[in-house]
C-alpha cells in the first residue's frame, strides 16, 4: 500500500529509481498463489501497484520496458482466469489493465 501511494501521488521522475524493482515486485506477487486468509488482498494490491507504475512518466516506462512483456503475460493469465483462486474483482481489474496495456 505504501509503494502504491508513493507511485500514485509522487509519480514521474520522483519514483524513477524504484520503478524497476517495484514493477518486478508487483509481477511476482501477481504470480503467487493466493493466501487462504484474505485470498485477494495481496493480488489486488499488486494489481494496483502495477497500474500505478504503468501510469508513471515516460521515464518510468522506459526504465521498465524490459519487464512489459512479462507484466502483460501475468496480467493476461489473471484476467483470463488461468491463475487459480483469482476472484471476479481481481480478474476485472486485470482485464482493464490489460486493455490499457494494449493501447
Amino acid at each position: 500500500q505504501v509503494l502504491y501511494t508513493s507511485f500514485h501521488h509522487l509519480g514521474g521522475d520522483n519514483v524513477l529509481p524504484f520503478a524497476e524493482e517495484t514493477m518486478t515486485l508487483a509481477i511476482s506477487f501477481l504470480r503467487r498463489p493466493p493466501l487462504e486468509a484474505q485470498p485477494d488482498l495481496v493480488h489486488l494490491e499488486a494489481a494496483k501497484l502495477l497500474t500505478a507504475v504503468l501510469a508513471g512518466s515516460d521515464g518510468v516506462l522506459e526504465a521498465c520496458s524490459h519487464l512489459l512483456v512479462d507484466a502483460r503475460r501475468v496480467v493476461s493469465a489473471v484476467a483470463s482466469g488461468e491463475t487459480p483462486g483469482s476472484s471476479p474483482a481481481l480478474r476485472a481489474i486485470c482485464s482493464q489493465l490489460l486493455s490499457c496495456m494494449a493501447q
